[in-house]
């Protein structure tokens, strides 16, 4: 018997938000976590990817060690997403995803917390 992957103990340890164009209303690209067994070990691994014209499924890879500080925007820093006048570089070292959601937001998208 297969079990469902919401019974998957790893399940626990990821996550996803979706960016959606605030003016398409089109799906613009996804924001996939995954955190580590315990809080202090290991490292969180995130990864974006940029659905926007011209960027074709670009994807962008990051991590993030220690403690002290938001792991999720740290791993994120740095990694440009968009196109054209709505192109522009995260600049959120560990200063928390509501700072990443209002990047995002200046440039023209909604970041969505999907599970």
């Amino acid at each position: 018997m297969v079990k469902d992957i919401e019974t998957r103990p790893a399940l626990n340890r990821a996550g996803a938000y979706v960016v959606i164009d605030e003016h398409t209303g089109k799906y613009a690209g996804k924001i996939l976590f995954a955190w580590p067994a315990s809080a202090g070990d290991g490292a969180l691994y995130a990864a974006m990817w940029d659905f926007t014209p011209e960027k074709s499924r670009d994807v962008q890879n990051g991590r993030a060690t220690g403690g002290g500080y938001n792991k999720e925007s740290a791993a994120l820093d740095g990694m440009m997403f968009g196109t054209g006048s709505q192109e522009f570089k995260l600049d959120c070292d560990g200063t928390g995803m509501n700072a990443v959601t209002a990047q995002f937001k200046e440039h023209g998208y909604i970041l969505q917390w999907v599970v």
